[in-house]
């Protein structure tokens, strides 16, 4: 019994040391696997780029919808050196933009940028030869750049940048949490201060700091920029359909016809959309910005289609007919630019005798055009319901095709009949700086080009200014008021000047006047939306009383919706509060201002102070979210001092 018991203690002592060994040989095993190698960086070689793990909410200040802006942090390997910009959101675009502003920052160019595996960097994720995003690497041909994704779930290959990640979440983003950010705009403000601490304390372990060390050694070592910025292009593969075009962000796009059913590189940028066969460019188009427009150009199309275009197969046809068809044919050909707006088929279908007698018509073609009577017979003429004779079928052809603006060197247009074409396309200014160049003997001195800018600086002047007065017309101001600060009336000169930007306008906020009688509350009023007028806004003049009559005759004989709809420009509304509101007036304006909110800009004068206008209002309710639309997104004006029609009316008496 006790040999068993000491066989059995035997045994039981060898498996466990059997499981110390194991386990003290796993431990150095491991112990083995963390050793790291110190990484040496050449100066201005590698830019290390992530994202931060932590976000910082962004509020739209008009919906209140809360987004989480990305942290974008970039690091030059040899100095530390460190870039940090918040954008909206991870998507490519974003990616490359921030991308693109870090190197104009940074004012030279690395050689190997260091990222991690993110969507917009990496199509798809390997072990070994990742995909890189066909934009991204465009973006890398254009800077010479190569893109060198880090391992999966290796983040020791990017340890700089993940430290860097670490400094700027602690003392960078953790000092944000406090604040509220409305746009990223504020944000990436509220950000730079708190880095630039970070890139000019010295290190601990080294000497310099981090932007000292990227002046001294990364960037001399960098290569400038190039001359052009980078263009944002998106990239897509897409298949030629059978009618020869492609369907690239709700257009289609013509390439020739011999790529149908095969697969094109398509890059869109925000002018052009640029086609390509592997790096055989194939086509090039404006971009469409109608969706499910098409854009076709003449030399793709394929054989079969094009046949009936084809000028030699007509001529060809009309000479077999007769000599006189051939002329005929070859006349109306020279002046129409495409054959296929000429109804040929109808001309084939007149018969061979009456084409050959058809050429003594051809000579009095203008005359018939000019003689011939107006649409209404030409439907009828059209319709079929009588042969066509000579006459008509010649009137048939010419009224169906219209004539190119090649005339013979023996027939060329003179400058009168220039301006007057210039007067039913409303080029006004353009043809009275014409008239202008041709009263200049030595206007010849000048290039095609040259003047052909001078008329378009006309042109576009002309029309700024007709602009603007059919602006001001159409505002009806009280008075041709200006900015005057002489009268002491309690203006605030710096409020003024932030009310003459038109800032207040492009974020909709309103503007309420208040003061004593004859303080010059109106023409105050007048002068903001004169200025307006200027600035390319719209407004329109009216007395809250006046306006009031009219909403409501207008509800009675049905034009109150379309009133309303004209009001949506910027309105100034003078004398509020000069009369007692009704319900029903209260409803109408109530509808008026709803309507403008985060949309429109009011400017509002009024005798009483805004404390008083909740009491000159009938029904308290719709008083209190009527006054919450108007007062509260609005700049305060008060007015003070003595009536400036007294002081106008004293020199007199």
């Amino acid at each position: 019994m006790l040999t068993t018991n000491r066989r059995k203690r035997t045994i039981l002592y060898g498996i466990i040391g059997r499981i110390r060994y194991f386990c003290r040989r796993y431990k150095q095993w491991c112990r083995s696997k963390k050793v790291t190698m110190r990484l040496h960086h050449k100066a201005g070689e590698k830019l290390y780029v992530d994202f931060a793990g932590k976000t910082i909410e962004v509020i739209d200040p008009e919906t209140g919808q809360i987004t989480k802006a990305q942290i974008f942090v970039a690091t030059m390997g040899g100095s530390n050196y460190t870039y940090v910009e918040a954008v909206p959101d991870p998507t490519l675009r974003s990616w490359i933009g921030v991308h693109v502003r870090c190197l104009e920052l940074f004012g030279a160019l690395p050689r190997v940028v260091v990222c991690d595996n993110l969507n917009a960097a990496v199509t798809r994720a390997r072990r070994k030869n990742p995909v890189v995003n066909e934009t991204y690497k465009d973006f890398a041909r254009h800077y010479d750049l190569m893109i060198d994704p880090a391992r999966v779930r290796r983040a020791q290959d990017k340890a700089v940048v993940e430290v860097e990640v670490k400094h700027i979440t602690t003392h960078v983003l953790t000092a944000l949490d406090p604040r509220q950010f409305f746009s990223i705009a504020e944000l990436n403000e509220a950000v730079a201060p708190l880095l630039e601490p970070l890139n000019t304390t010295p290190f601990q372990k080294k000497m310099g700091t981090r932007k000292n060390q990227f002046e001294e050694l990364d960037l001399p070592a960098m290569r400038p920029l190039p001359e052009y910025k980078y263009r944002f292009r998106a990239y897509k593969k897409l298949k030629v359909n059978m009618n020869y075009h492609v369907h690239a962000n709700g257009g289609y796009y013509s390439v020739p016809y011999r790529y149908v059913h095969k697969s094109l590189d398509v890059w869109i940028s925000e002018h052009l959309v640029e086609c390509y066969d592997q790096t055989k460019h194939v086509a090039t188009h404006e971009r469409l910005a109608q969706k499910g427009a098409d854009r076709t150009v003449e030399e793709p199309i394929p054989p079969h289609p094009r046949r009936y275009r084809d000028r030699e197969r007509i001529l060809s046809r009309a000479r077999s007919v007769g000599s006189n068809t051939a002329k005929l044919v070859a006349s109306v050909l020279e002046r129409r630019p495409h054959p296929d707006t000429v109804p040929f088929k109808e001309f084939w279908g007149c018969g061979n005798e009456r084409l050959e007698a058809l050429r003594c018509r051809w000579e009095s073609a203008p005359t018939i055009i000019q003689a011939w009577p107006p649409s209404s017979n030409m439907d009828e003429i059209n319709s079929g319901n009588r042969p066509l004779s000579h006459r008509r079928l010649c009137m048939r052809i010419f009224a169906v095709a219209p004539t190119t603006h090649n005339q013979p060197s023996n027939q060329r247009m003179n400058h009168h009949s220039t301006l007057e074409q210039l007067a039913p396309l409303r080029f006004h200014g353009m043809a009275s700086a014409l008239r202008d160049q041709l009263a200049q003997p030595d206007i010849e001195r000048l290039s095609f080009l040259e003047r052909l800018g001078l008329l378009l600086a006309r042109e576009l002047s002309d029309r700024e200014i007709r602009s603007l007065t059919a602006r001001l017309r159409r505002a009806k101001l009280h008075q041709n008021a200006c900015m005057e600060y002489r009268a002491s009336r309690g203006l605030d000169q710096q409020q003024m000047l932030q009310l003459a930007s038109c800032n207040w306008i492009k974020r909709h906020l309103n503007v309420i006047i208040t003061g004593p009688t004859g303080t010059g509350k109106s023409f105050l009023a007048c002068a903001l939306a004169h200025k307006a007028c200027l600035e390319g806004f719209r407004a329109r003049y009216h007395r809250l009383p006046r306006l009031l009559e009219e909403l409501s005759v207008a509800r009675a004989d049905g034009r109150y919706l379309k009133i309303l709809d004209q009001l949506r420009k910027l309105d100034v509304l003078d004398d509020w509060g000069l009369i007692h509101l009704c319900q029903a007036q209260q409803e109408d304006l109530f509808q008026l201002l709803d309507d403008r909110i985060q949309k429109r800009s009011t400017i509002a004068t009024s005798q009483l102070p805004v404390e008083h206008w909740h009491q000159n209002m009938a029904n308290p309710t719709i008083a209190d979210a009527l006054l919450d639309r108007l007062v509260q997104p609005a700049y305060r004006i008060e007015l003070k001092g003595d009536s400036l029609r007294k002081q106008l009316a004293e020199p007199s008496s």
